[in-house]
């Protein structure tokens, strides 16, 4: 017996005859003909969409035969022309109405018509307003062409189909039409928002346009793109690994076999490739393939016709970048002349280095440069000549008012609601009538020149001293012994009492904040808080320094990581109860779960902010079963109350074991978020995800973490102090430019946009170190947060200091 293996390879085997294929026809021909009406076109076979047209009255009717209303619907769906031949059809020629002048017709028909034909108007008027807004606002979406080929040296062609047609300069571009040049040959392309594309030699691009502007898809090749400014939106170029998102600025992308390069000439560029997002500045470059080793810039532009206004740009601003960065800082102050002259009621202090010389060595080397009439130039002299005037003229008036003036400036206050003073040593004759030749009458009104003193104030000024006897005095002096820079020191025990209840701000006595920086070294900055007793209420939380193994679980790559040491976590969770007057819930007694925990805790934003945010907690916990117990009651409780099923669904704690780990998930039903933990040699890691956590643990297995990276090592301060009470760490403007740049487009003020584009270009890595004791807490950082460093914020923040900012004096400009 045949099994059927045997049957089926049987049937394989089996040709058919002449006869039986002819008869096959046949049957297939009388099925699908047998029907066929005589108002069918012939029935034949239907070749071309000459054809399908004929057959068309008859599908509108109803009377076509159903295997070829089959083949007409397949077709005009493939077929554009054909499908509008259809459509014409079925609605018929299009209809003119004629609308009835006022005065004609009946009454009746006036009445109804005229508002018809004002609305009409007003259609057209709205239409025509918006379309107008629409073009202006966004250039990519004006009609036309997404591009024109404006210049080719060599041969550039258009990919049609398959083949490839010869363009001539002139040539327009829609919607996806992709252009290729030949080999040795480049072609520059015009966009309609003003910017201009340059192709190297066996590149392949298209543009396309929407409502953030043009974008320019790379295939494969090189090419340069000078973006014209955006008024919305943005310019992008997207390549198979990567999106480069630009407002206005002169880069380079190249599209390889193995990835993708971007080098930036000028501006600032946001690239996205896989989950990172780098922020690039002018001489910057960045490629999505991890091995692929930097190139030089001069390759990256040596191609294009523009490549020595390019390079001689970069070379101009690298060399003078260079330059002024090598330019010492002020030199320190071991001793003040001023300070002894402030009077005894002093309670806010300011005391600055004259920057006049540093100021005009920069100076000089940026007019070295101008002279040499290269690109610097030229970008220089395209600048508002009114701007170039005032920037002139301002640095002109502070260098020289400088040279009269002794190292040191002091700005002081003896209120926090009056005007603050200025004063410096005159070393030389002549500020007097300087300034009175540059300033208005009303500013030099406000100018003392007394005894070899410069003051600025809005009142009489005594110079009788005796602030050297206060204890303001006495906490400013040592950082003249370790050598002064920016200096800031303020009482304030008169504005502490207006501080919130229970925070233990009420017993600040002094702050203090200092930058100092020797020679070429990055600036030191600290500042200290001194209580005039223990430190009380919220700002007892912190604990004394000492080791935070929790950092260990954050990567290198962390945008930002918070992690600090808690004296009483149980005292911290009812001092928040208290002061929001909650009452613990007996079945979830919050109180008791804190006391579970051991002190240590670290928050970080660990990976990209979208789609779902990369946040995780890692805490140190002694006693992890009180936890899961609290969570599984707290999911109980929930799931017991009748109207969350509609709005949540149930709160589902569920568990999994993997190489001997127990991980713990919670979630609810109809959320799209959850929370993931695992406990870790005595640390519960909680995280977004499941994959966060289990990458968590592998990255401190291995030793890829944060307390161990450059960007985190590059950044401590230098203390004697080898552990620390908190720190705060800050790499956010990778992280933030995804998000931010889904800003683009919006309808946002000059001064909103400024704030959004400096938050995507301006914070670089960072690091603020915290140290508390029993009446203390001091702070130290070496970076900043968006271009402001620890001085600024912390007189930013301070009342006095601010009121001084907010009244101000009239000082020379």
């Amino acid at each position: 017996m045949k099994n059927i293996n045997q049957v089926l390879s049987e049937i394989r085997a089996q040709e058919p005859t002449a006869a039986e294929i002819d008869q096959a026809a046949a049957r297939v021909r009388q099925r699908l003909f047998q029907r066929a009406q005589p108002s069918d076109a012939a029935n034949g076979a239907i070749r071309d969409c000459a054809g399908f047209a004929a057959i068309m009255p008859a599908s509108l009717a109803g009377s076509l035969d159903s295997a070829r209303q089959l083949l007409l619907d397949a077709h005009i769906r493939e077929c554009p022309n054909c499908r509008r031949a259809m459509d014409s059809l079925r609605h018929g020629a299009s209809r003119v109405v004629v609308m009835p002048m006022p005065g004609s017709g009946s009454k009746n028909n006036r009445a109804i018509n005229y508002p018809v034909w004002a609305a009409a108007a007003a259609l057209v008027l709205a239409a025509g307003t918006g379309a107008w807004w629409a073009a202006y606002e966004f250039p990519a979406l004006q009609g036309g062409p997404r591009a024109t080929v404006e210049q080719i040296q060599g041969v550039l062609y258009r990919v049609n189909n398959g083949s490839l047609v010869p363009l001539a300069a002139g040539a327009e571009l829609g919607e996806n039409d992709a252009v290729r040049t030949a080999k040795n040959s480049t072609a520059i392309l015009r966009l309609n928002d003003g910017s201009k594309v340059e192709v190297n030699q066996r590149a392949q691009i298209y543009v396309t346009r929407g409502w953030t502007g043009s974008i320019v898809h790379l295939a494969m090749g090189n090419v340069i793109v000078a973006a014209a400014k955006q008024r919305r939106g943005s310019l992008q170029v997207v390549t198979a690994d990567c999106n480069v998102s630009v407002k206005g600025t002169v880069f380079s992308v190249d599209a390889g076999t193995r990835g993708s390069r971007v080098a930036v000439a000028e501006g600032t560029v946001w690239v996205d490739h896989g989950k990172k997002h780098d922020v690039l500045h002018r001489g910057d470059q960045t490629s999505t393939a991890a091995d692929m080793a930097p190139a030089p810039l001069a390759d990256q532009f040596s191609w294009s016709p523009n490549s020595d206004r390019y390079m001689a740009l970069l070379g101009d601003l690298a060399s003078v970048s260079r330059d002024i960065s090598a330019i010492p800082a002020p030199d320190l102050r071991y001793q003040s002349n001023l300070l002894s002259y402030l009077p005894a009621n002093t309670v806010a202090v300011a005391a600055i280095p004259n920057i006049g010389s540093t100021l005009s060595e920069g100076i000089t080397i940026f007019h070295n440069k101008l002279a040499e009439k290269g690109a610097l130039s030229d970008w220089w002299n395209s600048l508002n000549p009114v701007q170039r005037q005032h920037l002139e003229q301002t640095i002109q008036q502070i260098t020289t008012a400088s040279q009269y003036l002794g190292n040191e400036i002091v700005i002081y206050a003896t209120g926090y609601k009056t005007t603050p003073v200025v004063i410096a040593e005159e070393t030389r004759p002549g500020l007097d009538t300087y300034l009175k030749g540059q300033l208005p009458a009303d500013i030099v009104s406000h100018m003392r020149f007394d005894n070899n003193l410069f003051v600025v104030s809005d009142q009489p000024v005594a110079t009788a001293g005796g602030f050297t006897s206060t204890a303001l005095y006495q906490k400013m002096a040592p950082e003249y012994q370790q050598g002064a820079g920016w200096v800031f020191a303020a009482d304030a025990t008169a504005i502490a009492p207006e501080m919130p209840a229970n925070t233990g701000l009420q017993d600040v006595h002094y702050l203090i904040a200092t930058s100092r920086s020797a020679g070429n070294q990055p600036s030191d900055n600290r500042a200290s808080v001194i209580f005039s007793k223990d430190r009380t209420g919220v700002a007892s939380w912190l604990a004394t320094p000492g080791p935070m193994g929790s950092l260990s679980f954050v990567s290198p790559d962390a945008g930002l990581a918070i992690s600090a040491l808690l004296k009483n976590p149980k005292s911290i969770v009812d001092d928040l109860l208290n002061q929001m007057l909650v009452r613990a819930d007996n079945s979830l007694n919050v109180s008791d779960i804190a006391s579970a925990f051991g002190g240590e805790v670290t928050l970080a934003l660990d990976g990209p902010l979208l789609p779902v945010p990369s946040w995780k907690v890692i805490a140190e916990v002694y006693d992890p079963s009180r936890i899961q117990s609290a969570f599984t009651r707290a999911a109980e409780q929930y799931n017991a109350q009748t109207d969350r099923v509609g709005r949540t669904g149930d709160l589902r704690l569920t568990q999994t074991d993997a190489d001997g780990t127990t991980y713990y998930t919670l979630k609810f039903d109809k959320l799209p978020w959850e929370a993931d933990w695992t406990y870790v040699d005595g640390y519960w890691v909680v995280a977004a995800t499941h994959e966060l956590v289990v990458r968590s643990i592998q990255n401190r297995q291995v030793g890829n973490t944060l307390p161990r990276s450059e960007n985190f090592l590059s950044q401590l301060s230098r203390d004697r102090n080898p552990d620390f009470s908190a720190i705060i760490y800050h790499n956010l403007g990778q992280s933030l430019a995804p998000v931010l740049g889904l800003l683009n487009g919006m309808n946002l003020s000059p001064s909103q946009q400024k704030t959004i584009d400096t938050l995507k270009s301006g914070d670089k890595a960072g690091l603020f170190s915290f140290w508390a004791a029993p009446d203390r807490i001091d702070v130290a950082t070496r970076g900043t947060i968006f271009g402001m460093d620890i001085t600024s914020l912390i007189a930013m923040q301070t009342g006095g200091f601010r009121g001084m900012l907010q009244q101000g004096v009239a000082v020379p400009k």
